[in-house]
């Protein structure tokens, strides 16, 4: 949202998206592709700058998302698979939550799912139209987030079933991974010069350090227990639908398309290696894997639902009203009830800030590299840690920057030789707010 704002703000320069804790600078940042922030601030434009707008464009973008998915589930297998394949990313608690998120994903599943679809489409009938199509589609995705270049897998099988052997000779499949890559480098390229440029970014290449190449972490028993237990078993299947997404594994495939979801599904676990740390901390990294789960939980009440005898169709009557169930628990208990901002710090802090500081004041935010405090806050400046802002030789120099205020919640304080340090702050600083849970610290003499 920050991105967003900063686009309508201070002119749509697409190429130099801004955030706000890049200091005194004007926070130009290395980052993913930006198409979707861009396309918010063009909204913003139109209707008027609001959290709602951006609210209703994710949506917008993820019942699009799901069309595609009926019509690409109903080409690869059946009509009746794909309904039911459709109802359950429809409901399922992180498909919900994050389709209507102010994050790119909804429009990054879009671009999957429509790529898929309109280069199998153009594998039966070689229309520029089709092809054009998939090309834009594919490409945005990986703009969006590079790893999805997985869905090289699953492409090159469809395209293996269509040209056989004769594959490799194919000239407009070396034009589309080509074109892929290069405007990839083309991006990221530019991207990078903007870090050397200004120093800010969001980590997008820092290997074995932040999101991916993290080797030491993924052959841990805590990492596969926090994706296949606490993200897929939690916050994908609400538990319930797990036990049928197992079964829809092992179900005969009926046609040699269907078998690209397979592919689909290795490639994906595959970007669960590469991407560990990313997919350890984040659930909404596991939203791509939706999309073939969705087709094996469908396979199984397609084939067993429908025959009206059976154990698996007397068992299925009651576990559907079941999934229904848990899918809405999981979504209220785990991230309906945490947007409340009556239950959240920075909401309530950021009111103060905004109240208690002067507009366009620079302040340091203890987020621990969250920026959310700072947008809530309308205010610019820095964040980090408190190990990170209570040395004296880094706050002096932020100071000298024009830093104007700390600002900081004290769950974030740590242990206590980091909450004795922030006492040392208050007595040597102006206090201009603090509460059982926070504070705002002037950065004047008393």
């Amino acid at each position: 949202m920050a991105i967003a704002n900063n686009y309508f703000e201070n002119g749509y320069n697409f190429f130099y998206p801004q955030i706000d804790w890049g200091g005194n600078s004007p926070g130009f940042v290395e980052t993913e592709f930006p198409i979707y922030s861009f396309l918010a601030a063009l909204l913003f434009g139109v209707v008027g700058k609001s959290e709602l707008t951006a609210r209703l464009l994710s949506i917008a973008f993820a019942l699009v998302g799901i069309y595609m998915y009926h019509k690409l589930v109903g080409k690869l297998t059946d009509v009746q698979t794909a309904q039911w394949a459709t109802l359950f990313i429809g409901i399922l608690p992180l498909s919900v939550y994050m389709g209507r998120t102010i994050m790119p994903e909804p429009l990054l599943v879009l671009c999957i799912i429509s790529g898929v679809y309109f280069f199998n489409e153009w594998l039966k009938k070689d229309y520029w139209t089709r092809y054009t199509l998939a090309v834009i589609f594919i490409s945005t995705a990986c703009l969006i987030k590079p790893q999805t270049l997985y869905m090289g897998l699953p492409l090159s099988y469809l395209a293996w079933q269509k040209f056989g052997n004769n594959t490799i000779r194919q000239w407009k499949l070396w034009f589309f991974a080509g074109f892929i890559s290069a405007v990839l480098v083309a991006w990221y390229y530019h991207a990078h010069q903007t870090y050397l440029q200004n120093g800010l970014t969001f980590g997008i290449w820092e290997y074995g350090t932040d999101k991916w190449g993290n080797w030491d972490l993924v052959l841990t028993a805590d990492y596969w227990h926090q994706i296949l237990v606490e993200h897929l078993g939690q916050r994908v299947f609400a538990w319930i639908a797990y036990p049928i997404f197992i079964l829809g594994l092992f179900l005969k495939r009926e046609s040699p398309h269907e078998r690209v979801f397979d592919f689909w599904l290795i490639g994906i676990l595959i970007y669960f290696l590469i991407v560990g740390k990313g997919n350890y901390i984040h659930d909404y990294y596991q939203l791509p894997f939706i999309i073939p789960a969705g087709v094996y939980l469908g396979k199984v009440f397609s084939r067993y639902f429908h025959s009206t005898h059976g154990p698996i169709y007397l068992s299925l009557i009651f576990i559907l009203p079941a999934i229904f169930i848990s899918s809405a628990y999981a979504y209220y208990s785990i991230y309906f009830q945490g947007e409340d901002p009556r239950k959240s710090l920075d909401y309530e802090l950021a009111q103060h800030v905004r109240s208690q500081t002067e507009k366009g004041s620079l302040i340091v935010a203890i987020d621990g590299g969250d920026p959310t405090l700072l947008y809530l806050s309308e205010r610019k400046g820095w964040h980090g840690t408190f190990t990170e802002i209570l040395d004296k030789e880094y706050l002096d120099q932020l100071i000298s920057e024009g830093a104007k205020y700390v600002v900081g919640s004290y769950e974030t304080c740590g242990d206590p030789v980091q909450c004795s340090a922030l006492m040392n702050l208050f007595n040597e600083y102006e206090v201009v707010f603090d509460k059982k849970d926070y504070f705002i610290i002037k950065l004047t003499g008393k």
